[in-house]
């Protein structure tokens, strides 16, 4: 191939041989195309011969067809018999008989020019006031371990509970406003988990867990609540532990501040409406 551009040695021969490397993922060719034969018609030889732009290419496209050549069989096993007869060099393409004109052969080169070149001629990369061709080759990435796939998510799912739960501990602890109460509601919460996972499947994965968060409820919470909680004497004044009071402070600021910010709402209902069509037009 001497005389062949850059880019053509780089797709034909660099790019191919570092592609049969085993440490080579993918290989791509940069400031080029692929390489191609590049015919040029003579429509004045064809107009002369009596041929047309269409019949070089019915002809080339006969003379192109990969198909079978055979078949090898031993009454066992069959073999199809591929042969890539193709063509591939300028000369072969040029010899190529296109029709037969008074007893005379017209070949390709006859009515055409036929040379080497670039699947696109007017793609080409420039450095510095040269033109150049560039190949990056991309090692192949290594899979991560399932047993690290597993770690992680792993962790990730034990995070996400127990924010979960933690964050319904908090909510029952606003309204019960006692931590006996909401102690004994939390127990539900993990038992429930642990009897969804012991019957695990990914069909059945949330009814059983509706099942014995259900099963739970009506069972160990009303006994827990019967043995630890006691109904305050008549004219008997609990006193109220430190946390209980602290919820009830928040209770009470975020109910008032509700309050203050309902009222504005409700004096400005036209502004409000106008805020939920704004909303809707900004998050389309």
């Amino acid at each position: 191939m001497a005389g062949a551009s850059p880019d053509i040695m780089a797709s034909t021969v660099a790019a191919p041989l570092e592609r049969r490397l085993g440490t080579i993922a993918d290989v791509q060719v940069f400031g080029g195309t692929p390489h191609a034969v590049r015919i040029d018609l003579d429509m004045h030889a064809l107009a002369a011969k009596g041929l047309t732009a269409n019949d070089i290419s019915n002809v080339l496209i006969a003379a192109n067809v990969s198909s079978p050549q055979g078949v090898l069989s031993d009454g066992h096993t069959d073999t199809t018999v591929v042969a890539n007869d193709a063509m591939q060099t300028p000369a072969e393409f040029g010899a190529l008989l296109i029709s037969s004109k008074n007893g005379v052969p017209v070949r390709l080169s006859d009515v055409a020019s036929v040379y080497s070149g670039e699947q696109d001629k007017y793609q080409a990369a420039w450095f510095g006031g040269t033109r150049r061709c560039a190949i990056r080759s991309a090692a192949p990435t290594r899979p991560m371990p399932s047993s690290t796939i597993r770690s992680s998510v792993g962790a990730a799912v034990e995070v996400s509970l127990l924010i979960s739960i933690v964050l319904v501990m908090l909510v029952m602890l606003v309204f019960l406003r006692r931590m006996r109460p909401t102690l004994i509601a939390m127990l539900s919460v993990p038992l429930s988990l642990a009897g969804a996972f012991v019957v695990i499947e990914f069909s059945v994965t949330l009814t059983a867990a509706v099942v014995i968060s259900a099963l739970v409820s009506l069972t160990l919470t009303p006994a827990l609540c019967g043995k630890f909680l006691v109904q305050d004497a008549p004219g008997v004044v609990r006193v109220k532990s430190r946390t209980e009071l602290a919820v009830e402070r928040f209770d009470r600021n975020l109910h008032h501040r509700y309050e203050r910010a309902l009222d504005w709402a409700m004096r400005h209902a036209a502004g409000d409406a106008g805020s939920v069509f704004l909303l809707l037009l900004l998050t389309r």
